[in-house]
């Protein structure tokens, strides 16, 4: 049995698929299994996948079985103590699965390790400043409550903690974000502070193609894990409000504000008692998180300016230099409309 099973879903890559799977059979790491499930592609993506001879590679070609259930298929599929994920268009370092496995060998209560990584086009180019979660495995944990902290295609998990909780994918938009936080619940988590993956930004990524859908999948996953660590605390309208946290986009009113800050003073008591997360890293991230709420704000007015002295107290913990000068061009804009109020 190899140790570990690398798992990659494709469906319709053939301009990018070779590039990911000489990636994976260039690693430094040699003791796994490498199993690709072709999802009904119609371009020449099997024929590529089909053109290597190497003993490692395991095709499963069973027509198309939807992009959930190949997923669960692979999962369910993988012999290895260990199970990384790859995906048909992006590339991996030559020693991402050696360092990933000698950390989760060596860290016997981590259940799951990811890396840093890189964004490149759809030509190979990099570009932008890519994904950076270094983080420690506490704050990840509270980190989680609000986005998605990993990489998919960087991740290396440990079969026994999906086997003992019976965790695999489910058929929801972010299906490996809620993962993560099922791992989360059972095993210490960790990225690598190393760009590990090239991942590939393009149009038919599911990020850029199912926006919709993704975003209301977020929502249940997040209203999912609040259910879970803060039981019957939480109305329908709090959760609305708490994900004003996650989603920036969404209404910006003094009445959402206030909600807002409702919800965070009935979340950091809860915890003050259940102690799930570390407090302090608790309210650090919801500042961080409350200050980029402020920021998308179109107009500043003394209102905002009360509901944002009322949050401070509530998180009681000191300003980066950032939000200290933020702070500072609220109060002013704040002054200067009241003196355009006064001349007119």
């Amino acid at each position: 049995m190899s140790m570990i099973s690398v798992l990659m879903t494709a469906y319709n890559c053939e301009k990018y698929i070779a590039q990911a799977i000489d990636s994976i059979l260039q690693q430094t790491f040699t003791d796994f299994e490498f199993i690709i499930l072709n999802d009904g592609s119609t371009d020449r993506t099997l024929d590529i996948i089909q053109s290597y001879k190497d003993n490692k590679i395991k095709l499963i070609n069973d027509g198309k079985l939807g992009y959930y259930a190949a997923k669960k298929r692979l999962i369910n599929e993988a012999k290895g103590e260990y199970i990384a994920i790859m995906d048909g268009d992006d590339i991996c370092d030559k020693e991402r699965l050696e360092i990933e496995y000698n950390f989760l060998k060596t860290n016997a209560d981590f259940g799951l390790v990811g890396t840093n990584a890189n964004w490149i086009n759809s030509e190979g180019e990099q570009f932008g400043k890519g994904f950076n979660f270094d983080f420690s495995p506490e704050e990840l944990k509270c980190r989680l409550l609000f986005l998605n902290c990993f990489v998919h295609t960087s991740v290396l998990m440990r079969k026994s903690v999906l086997d003992k909780h019976q965790l695999n994918y489910k058929e929801i938009a972010g299906e490996d974000f809620d993962l993560w936080i099922q791992i989360a619940k059972h095993a210490k988590i960790k990225n690598i502070a190393k760009p590990m993956i090239q991942y590939r930004i393009h149009s038919n990524n599911m990020v850029h193609s199912n926006w919709y859908k993704l975003n209301d999948g977020l929502k249940q996953i997040i209203f999912e894990q609040l259910d879970f660590y803060f039981p019957n605390q939480f109305t329908s309208e709090g959760k609305e409000a708490y994900f004003g946290l996650v989603n920036f986009e969404r209404k910006n009113d003094i009445s959402s504000l206030e909600n807002i800050i409702k919800v965070i003073s009935q979340m950091l008591q809860s915890n003050s008692e259940t102690k799930h997360f570390d407090d302090f890293l608790l309210r650090k991230i919801i500042q961080e998180r409350w200050f980029k709420k402020i920021v998308r704000l179109q107009t500043y007015s003394s209102e905002v300016l009360i509901l944002h002295k009322k949050m401070k107290n509530v998180l009681n913990i000191s300003k980066t230099p950032t939000q200290y000068v933020f702070e500072f061009i609220l109060r002013v804009n704040v002054l200067f409309k009241k003196q355009v109020i006064k001349l007119n």
